[in-house]
């Protein structure tokens, strides 16, 4: 049986090299995506780091008002690999300072099904600058992956534990509903460890990650995305892509009262998994509620399940990541926004109970996290 559970996960880690042009449209866009939380003195924050590979359908897009080439449908390339434009992206708060586009550059990239994408160009002094992800054997479901730019990057290996799902590349959301759907390969919980370098030094990270593999066939449009990764290594998680008012919506600012909080939920799930368990504690109903703030807005979280487990906990954001994708229309007399924003925070006023054991912080430990909360719409 753990055999063919491991057998199972090696196919959906194969399924990171592949991509999916017979089911593009103008709209299409592909992720390869890293959150990673490092350990550090009292839990897995407040450090943190996002590195991304991206492209999207049509000519041209623009990522943080920078103007990226677009991708066509058509596969390009032979066996050996298929070709086409990706910008490399990432960002990594020190404890201190956010380092918005720490990697931000556009290369061709190479997608190869022997187990690897590499998006780089060579700078006049020699320096690759992009980003790349490959497969190693070394370690379980091994990715060696590496973010360069002229102001910094990142170098790491990951890897993950076939002893379950959530510690494997095990869950694949495969929504096809033409002519639109998505695909979502989800990673929820990996190990990691590597250098990265910023404009404050270099430092070396270890700690806990998460990875998708992402193929959207329908606009972006909006959602709540929350990652936690506890002191004890146990992690809680949910989404909640949803519909309301702010999918009109193009600045920053929150709408006025309870306007803000009149969302509809299109799917709801959210999950916790114990550090030690090979199983996950899944919850069927989520409520995530923005409060507006000063500086960052406050979020409370709340998740439950028919069985009678529970969790319940408020949202601290310490700092702010924001990025634009604009998409021209109409022949570029007018755009599309989505309006992507992260919110690396720590938890506050856990409670709960998962499996029959009790969720608080002093079982668990300091929480930290990253909570994505998106709005707008990406045509």
């Amino acid at each position: 049986m753990v055999y063919m559970e491991q057998e199972e996960q090696q196919k959906q880690f194969d399924l990171i090299w592949r991509r999916y042009p017979e089911k593009f449209n103008r709209t299409s866009t592909d992720w390869w995506f890293f959150l990673l939380l490092p350990k550090q003195a009292g839990g897995y924050g407040p450090c943190q780091a996002m590195f991304t590979l991206v492209s999207r359908a049509g000519d041209s897009f623009s990522f943080n008002h920078r103007s990226h080439a677009g991708l066509d449908r058509q596969v390009r390339g032979n066996g050996e690999g298929e070709h086409f434009p990706a910008l490399a992206y990432g960002w990594y708060f020190d404890g201190l300072d956010m380092h918005e586009d720490l990697v931000h550059h556009s290369s061709p990239a190479v997608l190869s099904p022997k187990g690897s994408i590499e998006a780089w160009t060579e700078a006049e002094d020699g320096k690759k600058l992009g980003g790349g992800i490959r497969a190693f054997g070394d370690k379980p479901f091994g990715l060696q992956a590496e973010f360069s730019d002229i102001n910094g990057g990142i170098r790491f290996e990951a890897w993950g534990d076939p002893r379950s799902r959530t510690t494997a590349p095990g869950y694949v959301y495969d929504y096809n509903y033409k002519p639109a759907g998505f695909y979502v390969q989800s990673w929820r919980r990996l190990q990691f460890a590597g250098e990265v370098t910023h404009p404050n030094g270099t430092e070396r990270l270890e700690g806990i990650g998460y990875f998708q593999r992402v193929n959207f066939n329908i606009p972006l449009f909006p959602w709540k995305w929350i990652y936690a990764a506890f002191e004890d290594g146990s992690i809680f998680s949910c989404t909640t892509p949803y519909i309301g008012p702010h999918l009109l919506r193009r600045g920053d600012r929150f709408f006025p009262g309870m306007l803000e909080k009149a969302t509809l939920p299109i799917i709801k799930g959210a999950f916790f998994h114990w550090q030690d368990a090979r199983e996950t504690v899944v919850f069927n109903r989520v409520k995530v509620t923005p409060i507006a703030g000063d500086k960052y807005p406050a979020f409370t979280v709340e998740s439950s399940s028919p069985a009678g487990d529970f969790i319940r906990f408020e949202i601290v954001p310490y700092t702010h990541l924001q990025i634009l994708v604009d998409h021209p229309l109409m022949n570029g007399r007018w755009f599309s926004r989505f309006n992507y924003n992260e919110y690396p925070f720590r938890v506050a006023n856990l409670e709960g109970v998962a499996g029959g054991r009790a969720l608080d912080n002093k079982t668990l430990g300091q929480g930290f996290g990253n909570c994505e909360y998106t709005w707008g719409l990406g045509l």
